[in-house]
């Protein structure tokens, strides 16, 4: 069981709570039947996906994102992708998934979150 402590002391390091956490990457699950599987330019919108939920799971920080996806044939899209999940989990920005709806639907993403 978490105690009172450990779950501000969880918010503070990560700007996120866990069950914030939890309900994104669930959010992110339902988005990959969504989401076309490649952009225009070819980038898998998957991998993008899978990674984004991949470093929220995990809860990892900057240095371990750019140890696992920062190589030269992921870096323009999948390293980008987990570096936005990076940023929200420490409370930069907005959830990643507001992202992924924007694209998917321009004049209703931010209803359909709330």
């Amino acid at each position: 069981m978490v105690s009172g402590e450990q779950l501000v002391h969880e918010q503070a390091s990560f700007g996120r709570t866990a069950q914030m956490i939890a309900g994104e990457i669930a959010l992110l699950a339902k988005l990959t039947q969504r989401v076309p599987r490649e952009t225009a330019l070819g980038d898998s919108n998957f991998d993008a996906l899978q990674v984004q939920m991949e470093v929220l799971n995990a809860r990892l920080n900057f240095e371990e994102v750019d140890a696992l996806y920062d190589t030269d044939h992921l870096k323009s899209y999948v390293w980008l992708c987990a570096r936005f999940a990076c940023e929200w989990l420490h409370g930069e920005v907005e959830a990643p998934s507001e992202d992924w709806l924007t694209m998917l639907y321009p004049d209703f993403a931010s209803t359909w979150v709330n």
